[in-house]
């Protein structure tokens, strides 16, 4: 299926009843709306249903931290022995959910800068960085290699006592 055109085309197979569309990640409180138009029964009877709209919006995924533990020195270990600290995540919604460039700290100073953006096949990416804008000197602070396919790519860098700025180049540059 083509679903960049508009024009997605499917056909079951006997006995298959069921289409399941994928679709890539969706952004949380927007309005999306799938029209299906077009589909004919295969069967002798040839019913053509009319074309049929559904508009819905995305939710935010449902994950919860349910237990943590903090200042672990005596409680669960880890595989390497130590006393780490720990938390519980559970999510409560029916799909699975993308952890990746979720962080938790308690100290806001630490955060650091996430940069998250939607990674087109193919391409080649480099995260740079200056701490001035009037004749800025970037730098490079990550790169990303070439994938088959459109992806969320999440780079991130550290905290920093002073200020900066990021762009993002493509083609990747040293």
């Amino acid at each position: 299926m083509d679903l960049s055109t508009g024009d997605a085309g499917c056909l079951l197979t006997l006995g298959q009843t069921n289409v399941i569309l994928g679709v890539g990640p969706l952004t949380a409180g927007t309005v999306y709306t799938l029209t299906v138009r077009g589909v004919t029964d295969q069967s002798g009877a040839a019913n053509i249903m009319a074309a049929t709209r559904v508009t819905f919006r995305a939710l935010a995924p449902e994950v919860f931290i349910t237990e943590f533990l903090a200042d672990n020195t005596t409680g669960l270990t880890n595989a390497d022995g130590a006393h780490s600290d720990w938390i519980e995540l559970q999510n409560h919604s029916p799909f699975p959910v993308d952890l990746a460039g979720w962080r938790l700290t308690d100290d806001p100073a630490n955060a650091g800068v996430t940069v998250v953006f939607t990674a087109v096949s193919n391409g080649t990416y480099t995260l740079q960085y200056t701490e001035t804008l009037g004749t800025p000197t970037w730098r490079p602070l990550a790169h990303r290699t070439p994938h088959p396919t459109n992806r969320i790519e999440i780079m991130t860098d550290a905290p920093h006592p002073t200020s900066r700025f990021y762009r993002l180049v493509t083609p990747a540059q040293p």
